[in-house]
């Protein structure tokens, strides 16, 4: 028998015209990438966060030490002129970090 993927792809290859088969699987793609987007900012966040031990910040002061490296990349960001989709990525990094 084969596998429950194979099957689904046969299902919907049938179901679906190419045009839609070609739709869902760049909708999939979007889909997965905002994932893998998302996963970056939350480990980044989580990275920043844990650098200020090695500053041997108080962990009371950890979380707005690392706010403030985050603020410091997004102002030389837009000092060089960065793309703004690049400062918009560190701005939901800072959120993430405040999350934590």
């Amino acid at each position: 028998m084969a596998p429950i993927e194979e099957n689904n792809f046969k299902y919907l290859k049938i179901k679906l015209g190419k045009e839609q088969l070609r739709g869902a699987e760049e909708f999939l793609e979007k889909q997965s990438v905002k994932y893998i987007n998302e996963l970056a900012i939350k480990e980044k966040a989580k990275e920043i966060y844990d650098l200020m031990k090695g500053f041997r910040v108080k962990n009371s002061h950890r979380k707005k030490c690392a706010l403030i490296a985050v603020d410091e990349i997004i102002n030389a960001c837009e000092y060089n002129r960065v793309e703004s989709y690049n400062t918009d990525w560190w701005e939901k990094v800072k959120k993430e970090i405040n999350k934590l």
